[in-house]
């Protein structure tokens, strides 16, 4: 009697050194993947996010004062995250585009929480994946671990960690609303049930919101993309379009395509431009023929089309 009493003791303790491990391991996995149950679409929180001035993945400053006056989204992501960071990553890609279509003026801003790989190269690469449109989605490095950590506590009430058993680290998967004042308004859950239309919608509030409180800096936003094309070289001319907005390049048009064709003849030739560098979009010709020539460049650009028309002359 009194051995198999005593087998029951251990038999217990067994179980429960089981299910505490077990309940230990789902709550370390729910900090993975930010199951928390207060992340709401209507979370009125009113956080004001710290100063800071990091590297973007062009590997220039880029500061919280270059987000003065506008509305942003933002999140935090790694690129050699195997879990939560793709999909988050492709359904910000998402809110991009249906920001663009909605013509809602709003920055986006991914900071990684892995700083010692994602270098800015690395970080542009992992934007490519998605067809992120680097002009207004800024990918943030250039700091320690611990000032990512304490920034993300600080100013988004967000848990980063490294996770002590793998490569990976343990972070918030929320999108977070902030508007022109640095203020965060409203948080979403970012991976799974993702509210698009009600970010939109409260994008596009917070955005009119700014254009009330500065009108005069958002109708400076607001000026037209402009292309400037210019032909270099003789026998096999480079032809360019420069695209910007308020002086600022535009690296990822919609569209660019040049179009050309000889004087005299019907025959024309079109080319699309798919990646500009420092928004320079660049068409090398190869066995044109001597004689005079037009081109036109249609460029579409944050909701704006344009077409500027040029000569050139081959020898």
């Amino acid at each position: 009697m009194k051995k198999r009493s005593t087998a029951c003791l251990l038999l217990s303790a067994l179980l429960f050194l089981l299910l505490a491990s077990c309940s230990s391991q789902e709550e370390h996995e729910n900090m993975k993947m930010d199951k928390s149950k207060d992340v709401k679409a209507n979370d009125s929180l009113n956080w004001k996010v710290d100063s800071f001035t990091y590297t973007d993945e062009e590997g220039k400053p880029f500061s919280i004062e270059q987000l003065k006056g506008k509305v942003w989204l933002t999140n935090f992501i790694f690129t050699n995250c195997k879990t939560v960071c793709p999909p988050m990553t492709a359904h910000m890609a998402k809110l991009q585009q249906m920001l663009v279509g909605e013509k809602i003026t709003a920055e986006i801003v991914s900071f990684s929480v892995d700083p010692k790989r994602d270098t800015p190269e690395q970080l542009r690469s992992f934007g490519k994946k998605f067809n992120s449109d680097f002009t207004n989605w800024h990918f943030l490095t250039g700091y320690s671990q611990d000032e990512i950590e304490n920034f993300a506590k600080d100013s988004f009430k967000a848990a980063v960690s490294a996770d002590p058993t793998s490569d990976q680290f343990i972070h918030g998967t929320s999108i977070y609303l902030v508007n022109s004042k640095g203020k965060v308004l409203r948080r979403y859950d970012g991976v799974q049930n993702v509210p698009f239309d009600e970010i939109v919608k409260d994008t596009k509030a917070a955005a009119n919101q700014a254009v009330k409180e500065n009108p005069i800096q958002n109708e400076e936003e607001a000026q037209p993309v402009k292309v400037e094309l210019t032909i270099s070289g003789n026998n096999h001319p480079a032809i360019k379009a420069a695209v910007s907005q308020n002086g600022e390049p535009v690296n990822a048009a919609d569209e660019v395509l040049f179009e050309w064709w000889r004087s005299g003849e019907k025959k024309h030739q079109k080319v699309e431009i798919k990646e500009g560098k420092n928004g320079i979009y660049t068409l090398k010709t190869h066995d044109l023929k001597p004689g005079k020539y037009v081109v036109i460049s249609h460029v579409t650009a944050r909701g704006m089309h344009t077409m500027p028309k040029k000569e050139f002359s081959v020898k």
